[in-house]
This record gives structure tokens, C-alpha cells and sequence, in this order.
């Protein structure tokens, strides 16, 4: 009896590894390996063309799901006694009722619409995106609403409150709302409009990019004021062209120098390529439909030579797309954690709090999505 208890112990001391202390907050959990996935930049996670197929699918089925309950709403609408007593409202009426009551909850926190790496060039490039020629500066998402206008970084904290020409956005003009993703050059004190989330209280999310780029600019177009620095617009709001993606289309842009201006001094100086699928709708947070490339990667990604200008902007160690992908994403994962670390430790000292925490919205800026 003896032997066979012993030999049980010993058994078990082989098969189980008991720790010290079980409860020590420094020990992985045993499933975080389980999702080890999730926290590596979305470019990185490959397939990106059949996550593109997944989002337009996705896309599409919301479309009809919206729509076919609109259907319902009207057959139901139609369906309506003619001798009641009150007029039966009208469908766009009731599609009015139901939208203000229940009104999209704007926070202006993590709602603009990021890019991912241009890893997997899209067959249909040339038939199905669109380009845009971003510049360098500072991402935001500026609001226009109750006569004033604001500037929120992607993380929804409020940088700047001015007056603009934007509907919404002045004493003269306290109704409605205007929500534009744009990037801020801070020396020529203007924004350049890169897309519309919504204009003049129409919300334009769930409609596709080509016609969110149309609107955009025949609506600037409509405002010519709001392109000028004046005592109502103190800050200029500059639409940026999209182009196709023709190879010929493609070669003009890339040899294009400066881009922005024909003032180089006023040119903030070109950051990188945005390409859209022309079908995608506006959705908050990054998507594989909307891609990213540096100028000097255009050649090896896509063959289109680009400018002189933006051949020098190259880092000597560039080896190759792949290589420069991966070193930016750990440093810019490096910068986070150590941004996070020092806004842990502020928020014990009171005053410390919002400069890390700006600092941490700086390293967020560190890629223009």
C-alpha cells in the first residue's frame, strides 16, 4: 500500500508543475498566446485581399438590410386606413420622425476611417480605387456645429476651437452640423480635406467613397470663402484631389513637384498615397479598403517611378517595403508603450496627466492613415 502511494506522488510531482504563487499578476494569462493576432498591426496579419472582399460583403449586406427595412417601413406605411381620423404623415416624414429620434451619438473618439499598409496590390486597382496625395501634418477630425468649430485628434481630445465658413460652424450659422477628416498643416494654417462624415446635418456614412468625394468638393465649390483665411474663417479648409488609378494617371501624379503649391514655401511637402475603393463606405477604425504607401515605395510596389524629390526622402537603410513595414510598426509600438508608461505615472502627480497624454497622441500621429 505503501509502494503504491508513493509511486502515485510520484507521479503526480512529474505530470503537474505546482508555482510558488499561483496568483502572481506578473504571469501571462494562459490564453493570451490565444490572441496573439489581434495585437499585430492589421497589415501585417496577411490575406489582405480576401479581408477586402469580406468588408465590401459586409458592407453590401448592410446596405440591404437598411434598405429592405426601409421597403418594410413603406409597404407597412401604405398598408394604412384612409379613414383615419389624422392624415397618415408621409414616408419621408416618417423616415424624418424616426431619424430624429434616434440620432447618430457623435463622440469624436477613435471615428476616422485608418488606413492599412498597401501590402497585396488589388487587381481591380485601376478600374476600382481611387488616389490621394496626402500631406504632411496632423490628422484630425474637425466639427462644425452650434456656431463654432472644433478640432478633435483621432483619440477625440479637442485641440482647436475657432470660427470657419463651414455650415454650422459660425454666430451666423448655429444649425446643423459638418464633420470633415482632414489633415492639419499648422504653418499655412490650413486644412486639407481629405473626406466628409457628414455636411449641413446629412450623414454621409453609409455612402461610397466616389460619391462622399463628389459631394465634398462640389459643396467647397459651393463656399468658396471657406478655402481663404478671414475674420469668419480664420483657419483655410483645402479639398484634396483624388485621382484614378491608371498607370498614366499615376506616373503625372508621382512626377508632380511641389503637389500641394505652386509656392514651394507654402507646400507642406508630401507625406504618402491614400488609395480608396471607390465602393468602400466611411467606417471608423482601420480598414484593408483604404491603403497606404510612402512615395518612395511606389516604384517597388506598384513600378511607377516618382519624382527625384521623393527618392531623397528614402531612409539609407531602406531595403525593401517588407523590411521598412516591419521596423516601423515595432518602433511605433515601442513609442506607444513608453508614451503609455509615462501617462501611468503622471496620473498619480495631477498636472502631468493631459502633457503625456498629448505626447501619447503624438506618437499616434507618427502615420498619416
Amino acid at each position: 500500500m505503501a509502494d503504491s502511494m508513493d509511486q502515485l506522488v510520484a507521479s503526480l510531482g512529474a505530470s503537474c508543475e505546482v508555482d510558488a504563487d499561483p496568483f502572481d499578476t506578473n504571469k501571462p494569462h494562459p490564453h493570451f498566446a490565444d490572441y496573439a493576432h489581434l495585437r499585430k498591426p492589421a497589415s501585417l496579419m496577411g490575406d489582405q485581399d480576401k479581408r477586402r472582399l469580406e468588408c465590401l460583403k459586409r458592407q453590401k449586406s448592410k446596405r440591404d438590410k437598411v434598405y429592405n427595412l426601409q421597403r418594410q417601413l413603406r409597404k407597412e406605411f401604405e398598408a394604412v386606413d384612409d379613414s383615419d381620423d389624422e392624415a397618415p404623415e408621409t414616408y419621408e416624414n416618417l423616415h424624418k420622425k424616426s431619424t430624429e429620434t434616434t440620432p447618430k451619438k457623435w463622440t469624436f473618439r477613435h471615428e476616422l476611417m485608418l488606413s492599412e499598409w498597401l501590402v497585396d496590390v488589388p487587381t481591380d486597382l485601376e478600374e476600382n480605387w481611387l488616389l490621394k496625395p496626402c500631406p504632411k501634418g496632423q490628422r484630425m477630425m474637425v466639427v462644425a456645429t452650434q456656431g463654432t468649430t472644433k478640432a478633435y485628434t483621432k483619440s477625440g481630445y479637442v485641440v482647436a476651437t475657432f470660427s470657419s465658413g463651414l455650415p454650422g460652424g459660425h454666430r451666423a450659422s448655429r444649425q446643423g452640423i459638418t464633420i470633415l477628416d482632414c489633415i492639419w498643416d499648422f504653418d499655412n494654417r490650413t486644412y486639407y480635406v481629405l473626406d466628409v462624415l457628414a455636411w449641413n446635418n446629412i450623414e454621409l456614412l453609409d455612402c461610397e467613397t466616389e460619391f462622399r468625394f463628389y459631394w465634398l468638393k462640389t459643396k467647397l465649390d459651393e463656399c468658396p470663402e471657406v478655402t481663404c483665411h478671414s475674420d469668419k474663417n480664420r483657419n483655410a479648409f483645402v479639398p484634396l484631389q483624388s485621382f484614378e488609378c491608371s498607370e498614366d494617371h499615376l506616373i503625372n501624379v508621382m512626377n508632380r513637384y511641389p503637389m500641394f503649391s505652386e509656392e514651394r514655401n507654402k507646400d507642406p511637402g508630401l507625406d504618402g498615397m491614400l488609395f480608396y475603393h471607390k465602393k468602400n463606405l466611411y467606417e471608423h477604425g482601420t480598414t484593408p479598403l483604404v491603403t497606404w504607401l510612402k512615395p518612395f515605395m511606389m516604384e517597388d510596389v506598384l513600378g511607377i517611378k516618382v519624382h527625384e524629390s521623393y527618392v531623397i526622402e528614402r531612409p539609407e537603410s531602406y531595403s525593401g517595403q517588407a523590411a521598412y513595414i516591419k521596423e516601423f510598426e515595432e518602433a511605433a509600438q515601442a513609442k506607444k508603450a513608453s508614451y503609455r508608461g509615462k501617462w501611468r505615472k503622471g496620473k498619480t502627480g495631477g498636472k502631468g496627466q493631459d502633457t503625456n497624454m498629448d505626447c501619447a497622441e503624438d506618437c499616434d500621429e507618427s502615420k498619416m492613415d
